[in-house]
């Protein structure tokens, strides 16, 4: 079982790579939507970047969780909410 010290470690080298990556993952997250039809500065372009960013989150998450991490009984959930532009709908999803 990894100890407090390594799982630190651990965390800390995601964080790390994640701040070196993030310009390069905002670049690929801004073509992947383009790709998939979406237009920059629309409602929709940017459901399309938050749910990339929160997908990416949650993987993280799990591969956490799925590391030996028992510092939380409970797992944890991220949920997130978007509301259309004239407010009519509200969708949320729990992970």
């Amino acid at each position: 079982m990894p100890t407090f010290i390594s799982m630190m470690r651990i965390l800390f080298s995601v964080i790390a790579l994640g701040t070196i990556a993030g310009c390069d993952l905002a670049e690929r997250d801004t073509s992947a939507c383009e790709s998939y039809g979406f237009s920059p500065g629309t409602e929709a372009f940017g459901n399309c970047l938050m749910e990339r960013d929160q997908t990416r989150k949650q993987s993280m998450a799990d591969a956490l969780r799925s590391s030996g991490d028992n510092f939380n009984s409970t797992p944890a959930r991220t949920c997130s909410t978007y509301v259309s532009a004239h407010g009519s709908t509200v969708q949320t999803r729990c992970y």
